[in-house]
């Protein structure tokens, strides 16, 4: 009786566990704007009921993201590509800056909401860093938040969410294969 109990008790946790592959729950959880956004959709389910609540929903979405931005963790893990490397003349001050975006990747494990979530970001770089990063290529970043470009449109569009634009400073990067 001693052994039995412990072992239903297991076996009673192992099959409450969602019925996902331990590598979907693993990248969940190692990607912060992922759940965050996740736990929004899931608390507001009457988000596309009709326009009037969309347009509420969208409010407070809107709300949240501009909150979530300033956090340290917003970035975290988020897979992004470099879609252009470019430098320019900032007021006679020479400014390196790479344009990163979230995108679709058809091998991410369903029911991923990444494929989803619409970021674009600014990243001040350093001319060293510069010409380490690929346009086309995928990486994770460290950056700090330096301004929001853009929060309008927000919330739900066309089944994708819109968490805007955003100008960082970018401390590291790392490619992902």
């Amino acid at each position: 009786m001693k052994i039995l109990l412990p072992t239903a008790a297991l076996s009673f946790l192992i099959a409450c566990q969602p019925n996902q592959p331990k590598s979907v729950l693993d990248a969940q959880n190692r990607i912060p704007l992922e759940l965050k956004v996740r736990h929004f959709i899931e608390s507001h389910p009457e988000w596309s009921t009709n326009e009037v609540v969309e347009a509420s929903v969208d409010k407070i979405f809107v709300d949240s993201v501009r909150m979530w931005s300033k956090r340290a963790d917003f970035l975290e893990n988020l897979p992004l590509n470099a879609e252009e490397v470019q430098k320019v003349d900032d007021n006679g001050k020479t400014v390196y800056l790479v344009t990163f975006k979230t995108f679709n990747d058809p091998e991410r494990a369903e029911p991923s909401v990444l494929n989803k979530i619409n970021v674009r970001l600014l990243g001040d770089v350093t001319e060293a860093q510069m010409k380490k990063i690929k346009t086309g290529a995928h990486y994770t970043i460290d950056a700090k938040l330096k301004k929001i470009l853009s929060l309008q449109g927000g919330g739900l569009l066309i089944d994708e969410y819109e968490l805007g634009a955003y100008r960082f400073k970018v401390t590291d990067f790392r490619k992902l294969e």
